[in-house]
């Protein structure tokens, strides 16, 4: 003779148990979301990369079409998308403030957005800020560093013959004046899509040691 009340309740309980959220340390799924709250649109380095902006003239020149930053929980991460292979140095930058140049070997900056300051001051980074410029052949990217710190660099093959430049950092303070931004493991845009054309290169040479 069957027991109802019994049956019901290990159905019940087997419902609970199937409805139940996934363990806490089970790694999210999908793009992460901006400390704003708002869905990130932007570029997340790797082989499925999908950039927003509009797309770069098919020539012979790579060019700069995006400038990220991402926080990880060993440190922190500068990356760089560019539309073909490009040879780089590091320069390191004596002084106060601290800082590196990268310079892009014959590439071009697409978009004036790609010129944007990117301000990384409020996150557990050496990282303060980092803009791009282009030095006639060669594009400079600028980095200031709120204290002296290394960057190992690396590349990667990203989507449709692109490359990711990685430079990445050891932990550091955030600016005091603003909380520590919450979800740290989130890019931070470089660039917003735009439709203005690049400018042309200066003229002044660049200063390469």
């Amino acid at each position: 003779m069957l027991h109802i009340p019994g049956l019901l309740a290990h159905f019940v309980a087997v419902l609970l148990a199937q409805a139940a959220p996934p363990p806490a340390d089970k790694a999210p799924e999908g793009p992460p979301a901006n400390p704003s709250g708002e869905k990130y649109d932007g570029v997340l380095p790797g082989g499925n990369a999908k950039n927003p902006l509009p797309p770069a003239p098919k020539n012979q020149v790579a060019q700069l079409i995006w400038s990220g930053f991402q926080m990880a929980d060993q440190g922190s991460r500068l990356f760089f998308q560019t539309t073909g292979a490009v040879t780089f140095d590091v320069k390191e930058k004596k002084g106060k403030p601290a800082g590196l140049s990268v310079f892009l070997h014959n590439c071009r900056i697409h978009l004036k957005n790609n010129k944007r300051n990117l301000d990384t001051r409020y996150f557990a980074t050496p990282v303060r800020g980092v803009t791009a410029s282009q030095r006639r052949k060669d594009v400079e990217l600028r980095i200031v560093l709120k204290e002296p710190a290394s960057a190992v660099p690396r590349t990667e093959a990203g989507p449709d013959g692109t490359q990711f430049l990685y430079l990445d950092f050891p932990l550091g303070k955030p600016d005091a004046g603003e909380p520590n931004r919450p979800g740290a493991k989130q890019p931070v845009e470089g660039a917003e899509p735009a439709a203005e054309p690049a400018e042309p290169p200066e003229s002044a040479p660049a200063k390469l040691k």
